[in-house]
């Protein structure tokens, strides 16, 4: 696995692009690929970003993109349950950890997940983790691959971490030395240390009887066909298509360089070119005067040769080579803010996202599996330990997971449903709201906007009122007014 991991990481970091070549003529060493294109890192990045959504507030619940719910709806103890989870989260790193595992899983096949328990910290005690799945190693449990049976995880430390986990460190100056924090679970045991020492902790070893009975880890691969690990986005045919677009854009810088620096020639020279320094300073070529008295003496001449070493299929196959490895990759031209020909509506360029749109929903799949697996782990712990209020009867509720729209025309699309459901009662108002995802307690939200629609009716009530009291008033004017006037000429009578 870490051949592997290192083959895939080379290429993320363009390390194969980093090869030279001995110029034969001059004995020098120059770069075999120039250039150094490496498209794959901006890959990762538009893959990753598709994955996570289009969320309304990057930093709404420390950016985590995904929100959990229970499948039973009226449960009472739903908010208790999701908040556990979300806490969790939340305190080991929130959405920057997805946003890590989402760029690691497009190159390095998968993404791990783990829970690690803290009782000394005074904030949160239970967090989740996200080791690199080069510092991982797992073992299914038989034909369930989301819940493992054994596990490594091995990460490399240097001698002050070693010393701050309560290992001795002979010489913290020599290098030679490795020390490794490795963690080895099985249901039933478990082992954490640096090198061959069990950590302890306030004085108890961390070594024995697996409390939990469950591994706290979980594998989620980016795309699983068969077997456990998942498939890196890095395929023979990207690597191979990268190189080869590399060496053409260097043959075409080569053929550009050779059209702008001609070969000069020179013609009916007889005697030797010489180098003249003109008054204003400049250098001129002084390649002699007709040679002979003849008439029909070639006059001296020097030109330069046009060789037109660019042509068209130059320049055609390197955009070929792109379109390949864009198929390849699920990268449409479109992702990078490309918009071939003239203006195009939303729905066309949503189409065009189409490739990746269908590749992350596949991903979508094995995450969502992931984060519940996850989240069982987190209300394990929990109920465990007894912190959360997580009780024996929680951890038998179901999960779902609710992921916010691939893309940002999703968005507009799901306003005007959601507008043309209520306007229709085609939903309860709890549903709709629900819909947005970006509200974080629906049941107070439907409080607020009923405080609001009873606020605004009783403002309705009140100006109705006045009216009808001033209008009543000026009705009332209306009729005093003739009879004061009559009683007034009665008088005058």
């Amino acid at each position: 696995m870490q051949e592997a991991y290192l083959e895939l990481s080379d290429w993320y970091g363009s390390v194969p692009l980093q090869e030279t070549i001995q110029d034969k003529t001059s004995g020098t060493t120059i770069d075999k690929y120039p250039l150094k294109i490496n498209p794959i890192p901006n890959s990762c990045e538009r893959h990753a970003t598709v994955l996570l959504g289009n969320t309304i507030e990057s930093i709404r619940d420390s950016g985590v993109p995904i929100k959990f719910a229970l499948r039973k709806t009226d449960s009472k103890r739903s908010s208790i349950i999701v908040d556990a989870i979300t806490d969790a989260l939340i305190s080991g790193g929130g959405g920057a950890l997805f946003s890590s595992n989402a760029v690691l899983s497009q190159y390095l096949g998968g993404c791990v997940w783990g829970v690690t328990f803290k009782p000394n910290d005074p904030i949160q005690k239970i967090q989740a983790i996200a080791p690199e799945p080069t510092e991982f190693y797992g073992i299914p449990d038989g034909t369930n691959l989301w819940r493992l049976r054994e596990c490594w995880f091995v990460r490399e430390i240097n001698a002050s971490d070693a010393q701050s986990y309560g290992y001795y460190v002979e010489d913290p100056q020599d290098t030679n030395i490795k020390y490794y924090y490795i963690e080895h679970w099985t249901k039933d045991t478990y082992k954490i240390s640096v090198n061959e020492k069990t950590l302890t902790m306030d004085g108890v070893p961390l070594e024995g009887a697996n409390p939990f009975g469950i591994v706290p880890f979980v594998y989620i691969p980016h795309i699983r066909t068969s077997g456990f690990w998942g498939h890196s986005m890095i395929t023979e045919t990207i690597k191979g298509v990268i190189l080869e677009m590399n060496l053409r854009y260097a043959d075409l810088g080569d053929a550009v360089s050779d059209d702008s620096h001609g070969t000069l020639a020179v013609r009916g020279v007889r005697t030797g070119i010489k180098k003249v320094e003109l008054p204003n300073g400049r250098i001129a070529i002084d390649i002699g005067a007709s040679a002979g008295l003849s008439p029909n003496d070639t006059q001296p001449d020097l030109f330069a040769v046009r060789t037109d070493s660019t042509s068209a299929p130059m320049l055609t196959i390197t955009e070929r080579l792109e379109a390949i490895y864009r198929r390849e990759a699920r990268h449409p031209a479109v992702a990078d803010g490309e918009d071939e020909g003239s203006q195009r509506s939303s729905l066309t360029l949503t189409t065009r996202m189409f490739p990746l749109v269908t590749h992350i929903k596949l991903e979508r799949i094995n995450w969502t599996v992931g984060m519940i697996a996850l989240a069982e782990i987190i209300l394990k712990i929990c109920q465990v330990k007894g912190i959360n209020g997580i009780t024996e009867e929680d951890l038998k509720e179901k999960l779902i997971v609710k992921w916010a729209p691939m893309l940002p025309v999703d968005r507009e699309a799901l306003v005007n449903e959601v507008a043309i459901r209520s306007k229709n009662h085609l939903g309860s108002r709890r549903h709709l709201l629900d819909m947005f995802q970006d509200v974080d307690n629906v049941e107070e939200e439907l409080k607020e906007i009923n405080a609001e629609a009873d606020a605004e009716a009783e403002r309705e009530k009140d100006l109705m009122a006045a009216k009808t009291k001033a209008t009543s008033d000026q009705s009332a004017t209306d009729v005093e007014e003739p009879q004061a006037q009559n009683r007034d000429k009665t008088g005058e009578k």
